[in-house]
């Protein structure tokens, strides 16, 4: 008996399209059951489609947890920036203003980032008491660049971007960490963000100052920086042109140890200018203004303020506290 090769090759060929055909379906349905379990369990809470109404999240990552403290309806007033305003506590803030302070700080990051985290707390928010902004001198770059890795996809208007990139192993981890939190397995996160970075800190804990430092070079010539772009500036405007009407802005330049202050006339006008723009900016809100610390003085030259280079310790944190809070109650002057 003899088979026909014609009649073979088309079985065969038949064979091959039901065997493709199925496994297009299993595609198309593990694709549909992903993104149902997304849609449905939320998992960073945010709040853009209707979902099985969980409340809020486990995470200990600010880069995630942001996405549901940055819209819940709890609080309306925000601190924005990166580790150099880490320590500032929500709680006191609140409780010193009358208002409802988030900690939206998320360490590492740039000024890209945190005006993505500005532009998704007022886009939840038709009332803002207060923005107070902690910049530091990366809002000065006439480049500004972001950092190597943040879900903008998570803060951004596009909802379509968002199922795009929802749909990976790490958002499924995110949601099946969430079922865990609403089981009672998980302890929810922090509830208005705050991480005291201090309380690792060992209790031996000493930082090496450098010996010799070189000594604050003071700007005397002329610098003229009025047509210089400083994009970050630009962008924050535009935020606050779409924020609620009569929304404040307190910025914060926080101090740096003085051997960490600009030592080259360029970087100094350049810093000297970016502040200015930054202050009037502030100005122009009620019971706005600009908070200056990064400058040269007996607070900057105290190493017991500092942890490093960079970073003060909470007693400071205390004093911006105090005088953010006199700013926004229209006590103390803003620019110092």
């Amino acid at each position: 008996m003899t088979i026909d090769a014609p009649r073979l090759e088309a079985s065969d060929e038949a064979a091959w399209r039901r065997f493709v055909v199925r496994v297009i379906a299993v595609f198309v349905v593990v694709l549909a059951a992903t993104f149902a379990f997304v849609i449905l369990i939320d998992p960073y809470d945010s709040g853009r489609f209707p979902s099985i109404g969980i409340s809020g999240v486990s995470d200990v990552s600010q880069r995630t947890l942001n996405v549901s403290l940055g819209r819940s309806e709890k609080f309306d007033a925000a601190i924005f920036g990166n580790s150099h305003g880490q320590l500032l506590d929500p709680e006191r803030l609140s409780q010193s203003t009358g208002l409802s302070f988030v900690q939206l700080t998320i360490p590492g990051t740039f000024a890209p980032e945190q005006l993505a985290m500005m532009h998704w707390f007022i886009r939840h928010h038709p009332r803002i008491g207060a923005l107070v902004l902690v910049a530091d001198r990366l809002w000065c770059s006439e480049h500004p660049e972001s950092w190597n890795w943040f879900p903008f996809w998570l803060y951004g208007d596009s909802d379509v971007e968002y199922i795009v990139h929802s749909l990976n192993a790490r958002s499924a981890g995110a949601a099946w960490r969430r079922i865990k939190y609403a089981m009672g397995l998980l302890e929810p996160s922090r509830p208005r963000g705050y991480d005291d970075y201090e309380k690792a800190r060992p209790a031996d804990y000493r930082f090496d100052f450098p010996k010799r430092v070189p000594s604050v070079r003071r700007l005397t010539a002329v610098i003229d920086l009025s047509a210089r772009a400083f994009p970050a500036i630009d962008r924050l405007a535009a935020e606050l042109a779409a924020a609620p009407a009569g929304t404040p802005l307190v910025v914060v330049f926080p101090p740096v140890y003085y051997a960490a202050l600009p030592n080259a006339p360029q970087r100094i006008a350049e810093l000297r200018e970016c502040k200015a723009r930054l202050e009037r900016l502030a100005a122009r809100t009620p019971h706005g203004g600009l908070l200056d610390y990064l400058v040269d003085s007996p607070l900057t030259r105290d190493q017991a303020s500092f942890q490093d280079l960079d970073h003060h310790r909470a007693p400071v944190a205390r004093r911006i506290e105090q005088e953010i809070t006199g700013v926004l109650k229209g006590l103390t002057a803003a620019s110092r």
